[in-house]
């Protein structure tokens, strides 16, 4: 078998992330990529991201599968439950209103359809889009994210766990956001990039390409991470150029590559 390409690596890792935390496929994905040799799981990703579409479009409105000779709501939530691992909350969310729920909390609407959710992008379990914020195209919120602000999620990114994307911040292309992540500002993340764990990406800072920014680290100022960087560990980036060339960054302060703030 042929050894695994950073490309192959790079869909395998986006894969894992689309996936729940702790469920058996995130885990065998993980453990894969430690040494055991794959090919490219991109176009997984797809099939896997429009199987759940279409599951859980037929959970909020049954006479869809019906009509269309998909599977049946039963079906559907099964798949839903055993296969991406739904929550009995995460279903009976799906099942309280036609697409989306809609609520008030004490800073108004939020996960209103045509304001907050627009386009085939969905929003689910206890995730929350509010203020000015939308989620657009083709983008997932779930678990317990929040979009808020002038906050924008499109395409086809997916933010979920606990984390936040707020401000001005964009979220776009097949970018991932998720764990406690926070993306604010007038941060951009797009592109098949990655931030996750505790990190920030705030200022004016972009995050795309292949880059992850990870654990504690945080990306500010006017840096641009970009090709397969990888910003993690407590890393602080305030500026500079970082395409992947500089190495893994797991600490210290940067204003740029090789430059210590």
């Amino acid at each position: 078998m042929n050894k695994l390409s950073s490309q192959d690596r790079a869909s395998l890792i986006r894969l894992a992330s689309t996936l729940p935390i702790g469920s058996v496929e995130r885990k065998a994905i993980l453990a894969g990529l430690s040494g055991t040799d794959k090919t490219s799981a991109s176009g997984g990703e797809t099939a896997e991201k429009h199987q759940l579409k279409v599951l859980t479009d037929t959970v909020k409105n049954p006479m869809k599968g019906k009509f269309l000779g998909g599977p049946s709501a039963e079906e559907a939530e099964k798949t839903l439950r055993e296969k991406f691992h739904f929550t009995d909350k995460q279903i009976a969310s799906l099942k309280k209103a036609n697409f989306n729920d809609t609520g008030k909390t004490s800073s108004g609407e939020v996960n209103v359809p045509g304001k907050h959710i627009l386009g085939d992008a969905q929003v689910s379990g206890k995730a929350l889009v509010y203020g000015e914020a939308a989620v657009n195209g083709n983008a997932y919120v779930y678990d317990k994210a929040k979009v808020y602000g002038d906050a924008k999620v499109s395409g086809d990114a997916y933010v979920y766990g606990d984390a936040k994307v707020s401000g001005k911040a964009k979220v776009y292309g097949e970018a991932r956001v998720f764990g406690r992540a926070h993306v604010l500002g007038d941060a951009k993340v797009y592109g098949d990039a990655v931030v996750y764990g505790d990190a920030k990406v705030f200022g004016r800072a972009y995050v795309l390409g292949n880059a992850q920014v990870s654990d504690d680290a945080q990306v500010s100022g006017d840096a641009k991470v970009f090709g397969n960087a990888s910003i993690g560990g407590a890393a602080k980036i305030y500026g500079g150029n970082w395409d992947g060339s500089e190495g893994e960054i797991l600490s210290g302060n940067w204003l740029a590559p090789g430059v210590p703030a």
